[in-house]
C-alpha cells in the first residue's frame, strides 16, 4: 500500500494520559482500513490491449494551424463540497474520434491501464501546464471537437493505532482523472467551467 506512516506529536490531538503516541516499529492496520485501502488501489492493473486501431486520416484536421482557444481551471470537487485545485498539473487536448475515444471511455472512465498509444498520435496531441492556481490556456488550435483531460493527485491523513494501542498517522496519496469535451471555433475562446470527474485511484 502506498501509504506513508509520519510520527505523531502528542500535542497535535488532545488525547488521555494513558495513551502513548510515537512510531511504532511493527504497525498493524485494523481490519476496516486495510480491507477498504485494499479495495480501492488499482496500482496492480494489468496492462490491457488497444481495440481501436490508429488510422492517421482521423487526425489529419487537428494537424493544422487554427486560431481558436480553450481555457480554464483544474479541480476536483471533495466529497464536502470542497474543491481540490490541480497546481502545475499538465493537461492535454485530444481530437475527438473513435481511437481517442477508447482512451476516455476505457482509461479515464474505466480505469484501465490501457497500453501506450501508437507513436504517430503524439504529434496530434496538444499539452499545456496548468499554473499554481490551476489556470491553463491551450492557443492556435484548428476548429473541432476534442478531448480535455488530466490527472489530479491530493492527499490526506488518517490517525491509526497499532496492536500495542499507540496511535500513528498515515498519509493516503490518490489521483483522480478529469476530462471534458469541447467544440472549438476559429478566433473563438472555449471555456472550461465543469469537468467529468472520475472514480479516484488509490496511489
Amino acid at each position: 500500500m502506498a501509504a506513508r506512516k509520519h510520527a505523531a506529536r502528542p500535542t497535535a490531538m488532545p488525547m488521555p494520559m494513558s495513551t502513548r503516541v510515537r512510531t511504532p516499529s511493527h504497525p498493524v492496520l485494523r481490519p476496516a482500513i486495510l480491507a477498504a485501502a485494499l479495495s480501492l488501489c488499482s496500482c496492480a492493473a494489468p496492462l490491457v490491449s488497444r481495440q481501436v486501431p490508429f488510422h492517421e486520416a482521423d487526425f489529419a484536421w487537428a494537424g493544422r494551424t487554427g486560431s481558436g482557444s480553450v481555457s480554464g481551471q483544474v479541480f476536483v470537487t471533495m466529497t464536502d463540497h470542497t474543491m481540490k485545485i490541480g497546481s502545475n498539473v499538465t493537461l492535454v487536448l485530444l481530437p475527438v474520434n473513435a481511437y481517442t475515444t477508447e482512451s476516455i471511455q476505457r482509461k479515464y472512465l474505466g480505469g484501465e491501464n490501457l497500453a501506450d498509444g501508437d507513436p504517430r498520435y503524439d504529434k496530434y496531441v496538444h499539452a499545456a501546464q496548468a499554473d499554481d492556481q490551476g489556470y491553463f490556456a491551450f492557443h492556435q488550435i484548428p476548429p473541432g471537437d476534442y478531448f480535455v483531460g488530466t490527472n489530479v493527485v491530493w492527499s490526506y491523513w488518517i490517525w491509526n493505532t497499532d496492536g500495542e494501542g499507540v496511535m500513528y498517522k498515515i498519509t493516503i496519496t490518490r489521483r483522480t482523472r478529469i476530462f471534458t469535451r469541447v467544440s472549438v471555433h476559429n478566433g473563438q475562446t472555449i471555456r472550461v467551467t465543469d469537468w467529468v470527474q472520475c472514480k479516484s485511484q488509490l496511489l
